[in-house]
Parts: structure tokens; C-alpha cells; sequence
């Protein structure tokens, strides 16, 4: 089963004793207690080193969690400032820049692939649009799940990816479904439209993400590596290894996961990010309206371009080696859970942080379900 049609389905079930880092000030709220626990329990039943869990009311300071440890190795406590790879969660910044672009007039939503990757070689590249590949209904199947990509992951992340043995590998799978009669969740729909912006601005796509979002809004700590490393401070990742033993797998060769998945930050940039995501506060009127025309992915579960709707709030969820993170933002409440974990096998479908989430929400806000 796609991994995030697992994530959806665990946060559809979910709908139907560490120390406290950032504790209030000023009044604790009456559910603090119980988020604190119900992080707890879910740290202890997922096997999870450690988790931060930021609750944004934009009305007042944000709530911060930061529990467990960081780097199990040496027993670090988990800080709230250090930065998570936030895997699918990329999708949104690369989504968001292609919008930006195309009201620049350099990309033409309804335009056909072929039309900017000419020598894609991708099949139904005459009939796949770009909002196709932004909304998932392009019909490309997912590179990440085809044999040629997963055992050399899985069996060394730091092997060197070309962008053309990716490309290659996407030609060399049957599509999922013809374009536009369907709706499959695909990394490989975001590594295009990665190529996509690289040929309409020739700019690299680290640098249009950073010169057109992150700078703008002083994500600071959110960046684009370039390299195996994350910038920074950051939180380790770890796996159970074949002997159910939690191994630290941090690094990883960021051409792997690209625009679908390379970009890391904290739970602070990803708080206000959220936000701005929700709204759609970067976009014209005109590309808002077109960012949230929903495509039905099950009952109250819809995704948009580069974003997904859940019984009314909206985000995104990202799950790489070592890592599992998602923010969802509340237009009705104003308001953002963010959830980060350090411990993520992509093969397992436990998805701890997904169902975190929704949780708190319920807690916090239990009339909006």
C-alpha cells in the first residue's frame, strides 16, 4: 500500500513521563496535561526516541513539547530548536513554487510536459498536464516504489544519485492510470516539476525555493541541502535495523528524495509555515482558488496542489528514514499542530506522528469532529 495512503487511513481511524520544555508562562491551558501525556504515551507505544510537538494558536505565544532524546547515543535531551528532514513535506514548497512561477508567467498550469521536458520520454507526456502532476492525477508511477530505486536505498541512502537515473527509472514503470482519470499519491510527479522549474528559470530549484519563499519569510532554519549532512543543529534519525535494534540514520544523498522529500526545519518555521500554507496567503486570489480545488481522496480526505485536506485542516505529511513529521492548520480555529518524530522505517506502517496529531486536535478542539 502507497505510504501516504497509509498515513491517510491510520488519521481516518483516528477521526471515526519526559520533562516539559516550554511549559506556559502566563496560564496553562486546561488540556496541557493531557497533551503532555498523550505524546508520552504515544513516544512509549511507537518506540520513538523522541518527539517535539508544537501547538500554534496565532493569538498567543506557541505551545511548545520537546521530549525524550535527540541522540540516543549519548543520551542528548530533545531540544525544541534542532531541525527534522521533513521528507514529503517538501512537496508543499515545491507545489507553492511552481504556483509562484506560473503567475510570473513562466508555467502554464494546463500546458502539457512534453511541452517544457520535451525529452522527458515519460508516457502521456503530450496528454499530462502540470496541475496534473501537482494534484496527483497524472497517472506517473512512483519512482520511490520501483525495485531499481528501493533496493539501492534501502541497502546504502548515501549512494550518489543522477536526476537522469531517477528519470530513467520513472520511464522504465508502467503508469498507474491514464492521466486525469484518477488519483495516486507519486513522488515521482514532484521530481518532475523539480526538473520543471529548473528548465523554465534556469536556476537551480534549491535556490528558487530559497529566493522566493524561505528568504521572504525568514524560514531561517528551513533549507534545502545540498549535501548528505543537515544544516545546522538537528535532532538524529534512527530505524529498527533487522534485529529490531534502533540504528541512527541521519544522512542521507538528498538527490534521492529531491522535490519530493530533501528539505529539513524546525518546529517553529514549520508552525508559521503551515499557516501561510493554509491560507494561501503567498498566492493571487486566482491561484488560491486553483490551490484549493479539492480532488476526493476518500470520505473527508481530498488533496489540492501540494496539500491536503482532512475533515477541514490542512497540510501535509512526510515520512523518510529516521524522520516522520506533519502540520496540519485549522482555517476555522486559526490555529497548528505540528509533530515531529526521530525514528521512521519507511517499509512499517505505524505512521506515530500522523495519528499524534490528530489526537491533540481532538483534545484541543474537539468540536471540529
Amino acid at each position: 500500500m502507497n505510504k501516504f495512503l497509509v498515513i491517510i487511513f491510520i488519521i481516518g481511524i483516528f477521526i471515526t513521563s519526559c520533562k516539559k520544555d516550554d511549559e506556559p508562562a502566563s496560564v496553562t491551558p486546561v488540556w496541557y496535561s493531557n497533551v503532555d501525556s498523550i505524546i508520552t504515551q504515544t513516544m512509549v507505544s511507537s518506540g520513538s526516541p523522541g518527539a517535539i510537538v508544537g501547538i500554534f494558536q496565532y493569538n498567543n505565544e506557541p505551545i511548545v513539547y520537546a521530549k525524550g532524546y535527540s541522540n540516543i547515543s549519548t543520551l542528548t535531551e530533545m531540544d525544541q530548536n534542532l531541525n527534522f528532514r521533513i521528507a514529503s513535506n517538501t512537496k508543499t514548497f515545491t507545489a507553492q513554487t511552481v504556483m509562484l512561477i506560473a503567475e510570473d508567467g513562466l508555467i502554464d498550469l494546463d500546458k502539457h510536459l512534453n511541452f517544457y521536458l520535451p525529452d522527458c520520454g515519460i508516457q502521456y507526456a503530450d496528454t499530462i498536464t502540470v496541475r496534473q502532476m501537482l494534484n496527483m492525477t497524472s497517472g506517473i508511477a512512483n519512482y520511490n516504489a520501483q525495485a531499481q530505486f528501493v533496493d539501492i536505498w534501502n541497502s546504502d541512502p548515501l549512494i550518489p544519485w543522477e536526476k537522469d537515473t531517477i528519470l530513467s527509472i520513472i520511464n522504465s514503470a508502467s503508469p498507474d492510470f491514464y492521466p486525469g482519470s484518477s488519483w495516486n499519491y507519486s513522488d515521482s510527479n514532484y521530481f518532475l516539476l523539480g526538473l520543471l522549474i529548473e528548465t523554465v528559470t534556469n536556476n537551480t530549484v534549491e535556490s528558487e525555493i530559497t529566493n522566493r519563499i524561505l528568504i521572504p519569510l525568514e524560514l531561517n532554519n528551513t533549507s534545502f541541502p545540498l549535501t548528505p549532512d543537515i544544516p545546522l543543529d538537528y535532532c538524529f534519525g534512527y530505524k529498527l535495523n533487522s534485529s529490531n535494534i534502533l540504528v541512527e540514520c541521519s544522512r542521507i544523498s538528498p538527490i534521492g528524495p529531491w522535490t519530493a522529500g530533501a528539505m529539513v526545519s524546525n518546529i517553529y518555521d514549520f508552525g508559521k509555515w503551515a499557516k501561510m500554507l493554509g491560507t494561501g496567503s503567498l498566492l493571487s486570489e486566482s491561484m488560491k482558488e486553483q490551490c484549493f480545488d479539492w480532488i476526493t481522496i476518500s470520505e473527508n480526505t481530498y488533496y489540492g496542489l501540494g496539500i491536503i485536506q482532512l475533515s477541514g485542516l490542512r497540510g501535509h505529511t512526510g515520512m523518510i528514514q529516521g524522520y516522520e513529521t506533519i502540520m496540519l492548520y485549522s482555517p476555522e480555529k486559526d490555529a497548528t499542530i505540528v509533530v515531529m518524530v526521530n525514528k521512521c522505517n519507511e517499509d512499517q506502517h505505524s505512521q506515530p506522528a500522523a495519528s499524534l496529531c490528530i489526537s491533540l486536535f481532538q483534545v484541543i478542539y474537539p468540536d471540529l469532529f
